[in-house]
């Protein structure tokens, strides 16, 4: 008798017929198929976690397009070659690389790229897509990541790099005396007769020789007044009470506090902080923040404002408030201008 497992049987005739396999792709035995097996690519389950490979999927499935970065079509930089192919390994459908730098690389045919083209693959080999002409090809003639400083750009005046007071233009000029002579010195007629400062003819004398007010001189520049507010605070030991100030002209400071000083010693720590406060003249009791003191003993002191510019009229008060309790003494001289 010949069991059935052995791949044999009878049929309903009473022949005896062959029921089971008895190989597969030539192979007898306990058979496991692979891939190859059955004509499918070896790396089809290579995605994460033994999924799909992304270069297999619909761009339905794998979101369309993928940005692989530059192109120098004139170096062929990276390595692009027929098939899909960048950098010796097989690109998915979609992706494309923007092209930085024309050139006449040929691959897949196609040997003609402008600086803006996309080399894009579809299905698995590149195709070119024209540059519209409405994208960026260059900075200041530069390409790639283009990073400007100053001198890429033209236009501007010499103080714009400098900073220098010497590279401004249609500076005021200083009074001068005029050039002494035999009959006059420094603006004063000389004569023969010798005469006091209280009884000179009138003309004989200017009137600043006698008052010695800077009002009285002529020709002055045309300058702002610069406003120069200093202030020496001692704690005991530490700095804790708000300090006041009350304006009598019309004074403005500039954006952060520009030319603005500050030095502290500390009983602790490196940093320590002072609110800079406005108190107007309309509402004396309730104040508003403009502005901030930074100590810091190991980076330098800053100032910061709430606004680009900060002005004070007569009766407004401004003070420093201490929101930390580790100063002990500290000077600051706050520059702005008189309006």
């Amino acid at each position: 008798m010949v069991p059935a497992s052995q791949g044999l049987a009878v049929d309903t005739n009473g022949n005896l017929t062959n029921a089971g396999v008895l190989s597969v792709n030539s192979r007898t035995g306990a058979v496991t198929l692979t891939a190859t097996d059955v004509g499918l690519p070896t790396d089809l389950l290579s995605g994460p976690s033994g999924t799909v490979a992304s270069k297999y999927l619909p761009s339905s499935i794998t979101g369309g397009l993928s940005y692989k970065g530059n192109w120098d079509a004139n170096a062929n930089s990276p390595v692009l070659a027929n098939g899909g192919v960048a950098g010796g390994t097989a690109q998915a459908n979609g992706s494309y690389y923007v092209v930085s730098v024309a050139g006449s690389t040929s691959i897949d045919g196609i040997s003609t790229w402008a600086v803006g083209d996309l080399a894009l693959v579809s299905n698995n080999v590149w195709t070119r897509i024209a540059n519209s002409g409405s994208n960026v090809t260059s900075v200041n003639g530069k390409t790639g990541t283009v990073t400007l400083t100053a001198t890429d750009i033209t236009g501007f005046a010499t103080v714009a790099t400098s900073g220098s007071y010497n590279d401004l233009t249609n500076k005021p000029v200083p009074y001068s005396l005029p050039i002494a002579t035999t009959s006059a010195l420094g603006g004063v007629i000389l004569t023969s007769t010798a005469q006091t400062a209280g009884n000179l003819s009138s003309g004989k004398l200017a009137t600043v020789a006698v008052t010695g007010s800077y009002n009285d001189l002529l020709n002055l520049p045309t300058s702002p007044d610069v406003a120069r507010l200093p202030v020496n605070i001692q704690g005991n030991p530490n700095v804790i009470n708000e300090v006041f100030y009350m304006f009598t002209d019309n004074c403005q400071f500039g954006q952060n506090f520009v030319g603005a000083k500050a030095n502290a010693v500390l009983i602790s720590g490196t940093t320590a902080t002072v609110r800079i406060m406005k108190y107007p003249a309309s509402t004396p009791n309730t104040g508003t923040q403009v502005g901030t003191l930074n100590i810091d003993t190991v980076n330098g002191n800053s100032f910061t404002s709430v606004q680009s510019t900060t002005t004070f009229a007569p009766g407004d008060q401004f003070s420093y408030q201490f929101a930390t309790t580790n100063i002990s003494l500290i000077t600051i001289t706050l520059r702005g201008t008189w309006l």
